[in-house]
């Protein structure tokens, strides 16, 4: 008995595995077809919790993931005269979650709550002013947060209570949640300057236990952003300086220098030339502790990942200049071992096309590979892979893409040892797709049957958010209109589709009452899942004649799912009524 009741749990265990990476929508919050407004681009992890913005409500909702615990926690429209701006952040520091919204067109909030609260509290005022009576952009009052040492530092400008009493423009703020503990921690350019000649600290990470920032430092009117270093005093804020070196931009716009990304321990960053007439020229610094910075330039640098010991980016080398005729290729630098500069070329894809040639981007690392997106001309776009040789960079996918190659892939996201994206096969829109990197089989959920799109959010770079041990993002299945879904527990949900399914499937009646026909070709008894209107998922067995019973199943709408074991061959949606 003992010997079966093990074997049982096993194989119970074994089921919910394979069913733990199927989408589930989490909660109808609009009920019926209308869609709720959620957007990805504002969905905030905090612990095991996501919080993010519905506008339909004009309020702050919170999931764990579950039906019962996805909640509306407080109405942010109350809390502004010009709350169109929306609530973001959402950083969770000294013990309270951070966020910040606009108050009205002069002002921003800083506001603080915590898991428990109903409502939030105002922690302070924020006005961008470099003449009293002078208003700035709402935007440029307070942006570009971070938590550091459990203590919030952001870029902000002047703040007041009552009235003006600080007029330094935008500079580096700390806060830890009490109102004497938010001050600014340092004018980085001192004196009564405004909002025109601050400092505007931006690009935050963290790496070897310090803050790394760019800031820009005024000379007269000309101006460069400067890599800066903070141990989070004031003292120990200041330029980051390797015996005389100090890394400056040749660009006075923060939009274009100092793309940061932290790899390994290891941090990089990017600085684009936009000073130089007709230059796309970029240079990467290999940012070591205690060490003098490495750097390598690239020309049209379209975006990069690390394997291996090995960065690996597209674009086309500076040395060669835009007249090369590779093109937008893979390349390769050894940066990451020993901080040389030599770039050399991984493979041609695209041969012969010059110009932005394959143009590899969506880079992601997964399991000690590389993949990424590249345009082979007789393929279209489709997904490959990299071991950093010539021979091992390979093509992995045969997705009938759209005739807009370049719109075809979207959101690469690493999710527990496999790749998740959104992709256009031409057929059924925009869908969740898989990859597994065992053999690199791909298959796809078709969550929104027929030619409609699930995803409506199609082109977003934020498709995917991870909270906790669970993956949310939006999508539509045209029953219940754009809601939240998730995928990474233990629901059974939608199960996937291979790629070439390819067969023909019928339901019928529709209406239906006492049963259903399912008509599979070239399967024999085959399964049906029915999803209500609350995402309850009812599996039914067809009989040998290829029919299901609905007798006991309450009557109202459903959407369907025929399935043979885990493969779905067909989907709809059907009217049952009794």
């Amino acid at each position: 008995m003992k010997k079966t009741t093990t074997l049982f749990i096993a194989l119970w265990a074994m089921l919910l595995c394979a069913y733990a990476q199927n989408p589930v929508m989490v909660k109808d919050i609009t009920p019926g077809i209308n869609p709720t407004n959620l957007y990805t681009n504002e969905f905030y992890p905090v612990d095991q919790y996501l919080y993010f913005i519905n506008e339909d409500d004009t309020a702050i909702w919170r999931t764990d993931g579950t039906n019962a615990g996805t909640l509306r926690m407080f109405s942010f429209a109350n809390l502004s005269a010009n709350w169109t701006d929306r609530p973001f952040g959402f950083l969770k520091a000294s013990g309270k979650i951070f966020f910040v919204m606009s108050i009205n067109y002069d002002t921003m909030g800083l506001y603080t709550f915590t898991h428990t609260s109903t409502t939030p509290t105002l922690l302070r005022k924020f006005k961008s002013i470099s003449v009293p009576g002078t208003a700035g952009n709402p935007m440029d009052r307070l942006r570009q947060l971070v938590v550091y040492k459990d203590k919030l530092y952001f870029n902000a400008a002047d703040y007041y209570i009552g009235s003006i009493v600080n007029n330094k423009g935008k500079e580096l703020w700390v806060s830890d949640g009490t109102l004497a503990g938010t001050q600014m921690l340092i004018d980085i350019n001192p004196g009564n300057m405004g909002f025109n000649t601050d400092s505007d600290p931006t690009g935050f990470v963290e790496a070897y236990g310090k803050l790394f920032f760019a800031a820009r430092v005024w000379s007269g009117s000309s101006t460069r952003y400067v890599l800066y270093e903070s141990n989070g005093t004031t003292v120990g804020t200041q330029p980051y300086q390797f015996g005389t070196v100090v890394l400056t931009s040749t660009s006075a716009s923060s939009y274009s220098g100092y793309a940061y990304q932290l790899y390994n321990g290891t941090l990089y960053i990017t600085v684009a030339d936009f000073i130089t007439p007709g230059s796309d020229l970029s240079t990467v610094y290999k940012i070591v502790n205690n060490a003098a910075p490495k750097s390598f330039s690239v020309y049209k640098l379209s975006g990069y990942g690390f394997s291996g010991g090995n960065m690996v980016f597209g674009g086309i080398p500076y040395a060669k200049g835009p007249a090369d005729t590779t093109g937008g290729e893979l390349y390769m630098t050894d940066t990451l071992l020993n901080g040389s500069s030599t770039t050399t070329l991984l493979k041609n894809i695209a041969v012969g096309v010059g110009g932005y040639g394959s143009g590899p981007y969506n880079f992601t690392t997964l399991n000690n590979k590389l993949y990424f997106t590249a345009n082979e001309p007789s393929q279209r776009i489709q997904i490959w892979k990299t071991d950093l040789t010539a021979n091992g960079t390979v093509q992995v996918s045969q997705i009938p893409v759209t005739q807009n190659v370049y719109n075809s892939f979207f959101s690469f996201t690493a999710f527990n040892g496999k790749l998740y994206f959104e992709a256009d096969d031409s057929t059924h829109g925009n869908e969740l797709y898989v990859l597994n990197p065992a053999n690199d089989s791909v298959s796809y959920w078709d969550i929104n049957p027929g030619t409609n799109p699930g995803f409506i959010n199609a082109n977003s770079t934020n498709q995917f958010v991870k909270a906790g041990a669970v993956l949310y993002f939006t999508a539509s299945d045209d029953t219940h209109g754009m809601e939240l879904w998730k995928l990474g527990d233990n629901t059974v949900g939608i199960k996937p589709v291979s790629t070439n399914a390819g067969v023909k499937v019928s339901v019928y009646p529709n209406p239906a009452s006492n049963y259903l026909h399912l008509a599979v070709e070239g399967v024999q008894n085959p399964g049906l899942l029915l999803i209500d209107l609350t995402g309850k998922t009812i599996e039914l067995k067809s009989t040998g004649n290829n029919t299901i019973n609905t007798e006991g199943i309450p009557a109202g709408f459903y959407a369907y799912r025929v399935v043979n074991g885990t493969q779905v061959m067909g989907s709809g949606n059907i009217l049952i009524q009794h």
